[in-house]
């Protein structure tokens, strides 16, 4: 089966050629530009006629986890959340994701991928922004970790855990076959 099959299309948010997805830095980038997630969004289709020279993207089972937690605020029951996860009507995931961004990156050589651990370094060291300081409120309380999830709902995250290894395939090759951001040592 081809890996590009199938796609349910996302929103990201774009910010001066920087491109994030939900529960991959968008808070702290709102914060930093003074803008609402809302009033950046663009869709797969305008990838294409936009300016981007940088991706942010995370390790995806830690981003899945970040976002189960994120919609536990919105939406209480385990099950329906982790349910519009897998149907791909979660705001904080798509199942396509990695794999959207890989196709993306094969049509659109020469982007730079940031590692969202970097993100910090990238700005002060690459856009000289100073970045300001990551707080709680940038971060996702963790109620659940995998083997919370497993222990209470393990049907589900087996079938989760399908659609995860095709994602992390596809990040593993974005990382590959991309020029990846190397933090810069601070001199302080």
């Amino acid at each position: 089966m081809d890996r590009f099959s199938h796609f349910k299309l996302s929103n990201f948010n774009l910010y001066d050629k920087i491109l994030t997805y939900p529960k991959c830095g968008t808070k702290y980038m709102n914060n930093i530009y003074g803008t609402h997630t809302d009033d950046n969004h663009i869709n797969f289709n305008e990838l294409f006629i936009s300016e981007i020279n940088y991706i942010v993207i995370r390790d995806p089972e830690s981003h899945f986890i970040s976002a189960v937690n994120e919609t536990l605020k919105y939406e209480e029951s385990l099950k329906r959340n982790l349910e519009s996860i897998l149907i791909g009507t979660n705001v904080h995931w798509n199942p396509n994701h990695y794999r959207l961004i890989e196709l993306y990156t094969l049509l659109n050589p020469n982007k730079t991928i940031i590692k969202l651990e970097n993100l910090m370094n990238f700005l002060e060291h690459e856009l000289k922004i100073k970045p300001p300081p990551f707080t709680t409120e940038h971060k996702t309380n963790k109620l659940y970790d995998m083997n919370k999830l497993k222990e209470e709902e393990p049907y589900l995250i087996g079938l989760f855990k399908q659609f995860l290894n095709f994602e992390k395939e596809s990040y593993y090759r974005i990382l590959l076959n991309n020029k990846v951001y190397e933090p810069k040592k601070s001199l302080i």
